[in-house]
């Protein structure tokens, strides 16, 4: 990992983890987000996901203000630090823990370190 990706991560990771311990925590059946993220065209290639227990905590988070809460939230937080997410509703997906997708990130989690990154209030034990 060069330096420049290094300290991309880091703001990435930063931001992350403040909107999970400030917004996300407050969802029922929220866990955890993870992202996946391509180095050379950050942050056009940022992918945000945002993990729930049940399809049925995803659905109520969805079908409240949840989605629009979140993604201001996560917009407004890479803003302060200069970041811009121009196609911020293309670049947050919001699955289930059982899904295909996040047991592949999972397994990606596992092979490339700093590729990926998973995040949770640390009132879960994280």
């Amino acid at each position: 990992m060069r330096k420049t990706d290094k300290k991309i991560e880091n703001q990435i990771r930063e931001v992350l983890t403040d909107v999970c311990e400030g917004t996300l925590k407050d969802y029922d059946g929220f866990l955890w987000v993870t992202h996946t993220v391509k180095y050379t065209s950050f942050p056009q290639s940022l992918n945000i996901v945002c993990v729930f227990e049940t399809n049925q905590d995803r659905e109520h988070f969805l079908l409240g203000e949840g989605q629009r809460h979140v993604s201001t939230t996560i917009q407004k937080a890479f803003s302060k630090v200069g970041v811009q997410l121009k196609h911020v509703d293309k670049q947050i997906s919001y699955d289930i823990k059982k899904s295909s997708i996040v047991r592949r990130l999972m397994r990606v989690s596992r092979v490339c370190s700093g590729n990926l990154a998973l995040y949770w209030p640390t009132s879960q034990g994280g």
